[in-house]
């Protein structure tokens, strides 16, 4: 399958006590308040020369989990020290129109045609309310994959890098994007066909069941987890023989891309980075290929 599950909540985001003392200063406490998460995914970034911490690198979810309840103190500290906040992308300059016309089929075909009359009717019935039949027909698979995604998950709290992004601008912090929300929609595009969207709508059960298990991974602060659920998602159904193409496309490509704009940033401010945590961990994560630009990147457990 396609990652739609992980994606949302681990890679592609289309979603304490205030500390002013600097992280340079006086690094943050280890403490957890019951509640909280024991163990985040929180990486310290030093620069070349060892000296002042360049930044933070959190990782988050973008479902699920509540930053306001569950972050730590010591992320706080990390966050409110920081000079500018940098995510994924800007949502904010979205625009339904150009996502409709990035989404169109290219050559006339319609998406009824490449599903069965039984994905068709359960994708038209499900998305009812938030796209017409007519538009979704027209529509490709990774359109219609992301939109059903959003009728499972869970809406019940604000996804963790809106909530920090709004806190950045009511501090006034510097605010930067690692990528346009085009570079992102394009990934993810390029590796998702309608067998793949077939797998999600025969089998939502099963994402409803693993977005659960994602969260606990998540949560439990294991980045050994993490990779095992990734893998798991991303190696099951219909787009398993294609799984190292996806991990490239999605997560492999995308750090890479990153990785000298993330310089950048570090060079000239001293900021708070939130991506999805799938962009974090494992050889290939951001933290072990910023070391291998000679950076200090150490977790803060």
């Amino acid at each position: 399958m396609v990652k739609y599950r992980y994606l949302l909540i681990l890679g592609i985001g289309f979603a304490g006590a205030c500390v002013t003392t600097r992280p340079d200063a006086a690094e943050p406490q280890s403490k957890s308040l019951p509640g909280q998460l024991a163990h985040p995914f929180l990486w310290a970034v030093k620069s070349h020369d060892g000296g002042r911490p360049a930044g933070y690198l959190l990782g988050t979810v973008h479902v699920a989990v509540d930053a306001r309840k569950e972050l730590p103190e010591r992320v706080w500290q990390a966050f409110n020290a920081a000079d500018c906040f940098v995510m994924e992308a800007d949502q904010e300059q979205m625009d339904p129109r150009a996502v409709l016309a990035m989404a169109r089929q290219k050559d006339g075909r319609h998406l009824s045609a490449e599903v069965t009359p039984e994905v068709w009717k359960k994708l038209i019935d499900k998305l009812a309310a938030m796209v017409p039949a007519a538009v979704l027909d027209q529509s490709q698979a990774w359109f219609a994959g992301l939109a059903y995604m959003q009728t499972l998950l869970p809406h019940d709290v604000d996804p963790m890098d809106g909530v920090l992004l709004g806190e950045a601008k009511k501090q006034g912090k510097k605010i930067q994007y690692l990528e346009d929300w085009r570079e992102a929609m394009t990934a993810f595009a390029s590796v998702t066909t309608a067998e793949d969207l077939a797998d999600i709508v025969q089998n939502d059960a099963d994402s409803k069941n693993e977005l659960s298990e994602l969260v606990k991974a998540y949560r439990s602060g294991d980045e050994s987890a993490i990779e095992g659920a990734i893998k798991a998602s991303n190696e099951r159904g219909a787009g398993a023989a294609r799984a190292a193409e996806k991990e490239k496309a999605l997560l492999e490509g995308r750090n890479k891309a990153w990785l000298p704009r993330l310089a950048k940033v570090f060079a000239k401010d001293h900021c708070f980075v939130a991506v999805g945590t799938g962009h974090l961990v494992g050889s290939k994560g951001l933290p072990a290929l910023l070391r291998g630009e000679g950076y200090d990147t150490a977790r803060q457990r």
